[in-house]
């Protein structure tokens, strides 16, 4: 079901790990039955040349403001962008962090919740606010 026709000024939204009784269309984010062997985000990158892959298990509920109300059609769709910043995720501000040393898991993971900056209705899916 759509969100009821209005023009709304915010955008509420969770990242979280899969549950069990959800469907996924990727399956990394789920090792086996264990609940801790589930995932939020997945990053695969290189650090010093060396490939990794990050999991995250972290929730996140976002509250973004809208600079521009949305208006939502009467069928209860509106297309909307969230920009995110991914260079902000493994640094401290000034270090590079090693996302394979478990020390930096908790500034990693909350550098990844709040790298969500804003978001605006991109209802031609170019990027750009309309």
């Amino acid at each position: 079901s759509g969100i009821p026709s209005n023009s709304y000024d915010r955008v509420k939204f969770e990242i979280h790990k899969i549950e069990a009784s959800e469907t996924l269309s990727d399956p990394e984010f789920r090792e086996g039955t264990d609940e801790s062997l589930r995932y939020s985000v997945i990053v695969k990158g290189k650090h010093n040349t060396l490939p990794f892959i990050y999991k995250s298990r972290k929730s996140a509920k976002q509250d973004l403001h809208l600079e521009n109300p949305v208006t939502v059609d009467e069928n209860g769709v509106a297309n909307l962008t969230i920009t995110v910043d991914p260079f902000t995720w493994f640094t401290d501000g000034t270090n590079i962090l090693d996302p394979t040393d478990p020390a930096n898991e908790s500034v990693i993971d909350n550098n990844i919740k709040e790298s969500f900056k804003k978001a605006f209705r991109d209802n031609n899916h170019d990027g750009n606010e309309d």
